[in-house]
This record gives C-alpha cells, sequence and structure tokens, in this order.
C-alpha cells in the first residue's frame, strides 16, 4: 500500500554504522598533496566574516571548513552555508589548534560580556540616582 513503512521482523536489529573518528594531522601546514583525502577539512582561527548575497555572516575560530580548492590567494571552502575565499594564514588543519583557538575566543566573549554587563549596571545606577535627585527637587 502507497506511504506505508515496511515492518521489519521483531528478530531483525537495525544496522548502525559507527562514525569513524577524523585523524587530524599534528603539523599546522600540510600541503595539500599530504592532506585527508577529499572531502579535506581545515579549522578556521581567527573570527571571521563573510560578505554573502543576503548579507553578511559571522564564523567563529575552531570552525570546520569543507576545503573546495586552493587558490594562490587562500583556500576556497564552505562552512555548509556559504562559500568563500579564506587567507592560509587563519587557517589550521590540527584539530587541537582549532579547539584551543576556539575556547580562547569563548573566554574572550565571556570577559567582554562581563564588561559590557557591569557598564550597564553602573549607568542604570546613576540614571536611577539621577531620577531620585529630580524626583526630590520637584517634590
Amino acid at each position: 500500500m502507497a506511504g506505508e513503512e515496511k515492518k521489519r521482523p521483531a528478530n531483525e536489529k537495525a544496522s548502525i554504522k559507527p562514525v569513524s573518528e577524523e585523524v587530524v594531522p599534528e603539523r599546522s601546514y600540510i600541503p595539500l598533496a599530504e592532506a585527508t583525502p577529499t572531502p579535506r577539512y581545515l579549522y578556521l582561527l581567527r573570527p571571521a566574516s563573510v560578505t554573502t548575497e543576503v548579507g553578511i555572516i559571522g564564523i567563529p575560530p575552531g570552525t570546520r571548513l569543507a576545503l573546495l580548492e586552493e587558490r594562490e590567494e587562500g583556500f576556497r571552502v564552505s562552512n555548509g552555508k556559504a562559500e568563500f575565499i579564506i587567507g592560509r594564514d587563519v587557517i589550521t588543519f590540527n584539530h587541537k589548534e582549532a579547539t584551543a583557538a576556539y575556547e580562547a575566543y569563548v573566554e574572550t566573549q565571556k570577559q567582554v560580556q562581563a564588561e559590557i554587563r557591569q557598564k550597564l549596571e553602573e549607568a542604570h545606577k546613576a540614571e536611577m540616582e539621577r531620577r531620585l535627585k529630580m524626583k526630590g527637587m520637584t517634590d
């Protein structure tokens, strides 16, 4: 019957294939001839912004990028949503380096957020004091 799923006998098990772990080279830069087989992946070391047809997207460090093509000016890569050219100085083939870059980025973002939160609290407090003074003048 159309649209019906074929039922598996109770004694038949679903086949589950294990996901293999990606082997990451120890060196930061590896010539493409020595890099992992297609598809090749590399990782972003610093935040990047990419201009697309619909706007600008931010890509954090540690992001895995699919290597599409080596070019003189760098690599043509994809993050799964956009294709763009990235310079050799902001990428690595080393997953550990990428993880460290991401963790440092997250820590920096936390510090920036804490500073912003503190400044907002100080501004709010100053505004409340100003309003109380104004209210005291009108009473």
